[in-house]
């Protein structure tokens, strides 16, 4: 049986302290294969920035509440209602 302390030391023993990363790690452990990851980048990275328009908006701004959470600040606010807030860096160039 390998055992994870073994894995961990085999695989490098990366040490990492952000919640984008965790949220990404946990993904392709626990939930979806890498290649699927892989051919969701491969998309995106072809996106180019452009304006996407999104088919669904509910899901639209539930996409944009977990990245504002993963990697804004609002989730460590006390005023903050879980509502997806609009931040510059995730939004299309005007």
């Amino acid at each position: 049986m390998y055992l994870s302390v073994d894995l961990r030391n085999d695989s490098g023993n990366v040490k990492v302290q952000n919640k984008l990363v965790s949220f990404l790690y946990q993904l392709l452990r626990d939930e979806l294969p890498a290649a699927d990851v892989e051919k969701i980048m491969t998309e995106v990275d072809k996106e180019n920035n452009q304006e996407i328009i999104y088919s669904n908006g509910y899901l639209a701004e539930y996409a944009m509440n977990i990245a504002n959470r993963l990697v804004g600040d609002s989730s460590s606010d006390d005023n903050y209602d879980g509502k997806a807030v609009k931040i510059p860096s995730l939004e299309a160039d005007a």
